[in-house]
């Protein structure tokens, strides 16, 4: 992504802020698969309320990961030029889980 945006050097500064809040965003997520996983190979199921109350808890820490990368973003995102703008959201689908394209 960063190749793809071709930053000047004002920009590239804004980048390595951005370029954090995704990464702690995609090791949340995978360790959120992670402990999924864990709790499916004990064999114990969750109930029904229980397994709503996990998605909800899934949900809210996905919305904060995502009000994190936002807010990393403004910064750099105020800064590219409208062309640089046009490509940054198709390039931000490599940021995206694979099953949700």
């Amino acid at each position: 992504m960063k190749a793809g945006l071709k930053f000047d050097e004002t920009q590239a500064k804004a980048w390595p802020i951005f370029e954090a809040a995704i990464r702690a965003a995609a090791k949340a997520r995978a360790d959120r698969w992670s402990e999924t996983r864990a709790r499916m190979e004990t064999g114990d199921r969750p109930s029904p309320i229980e397994r709503m109350s996990l998605m909800a808890d899934h949900l809210d820490n996905s919305a904060a990961e995502l009000r994190k990368v936002v807010e990393a973003a403004k910064p750099l995102y105020d800064s590219l030029t409208e062309p640089q703008r046009l490509a940054f959201g198709p390039l931000m689908r490599e940021f995206k889980p694979a099953n949700r394209r």
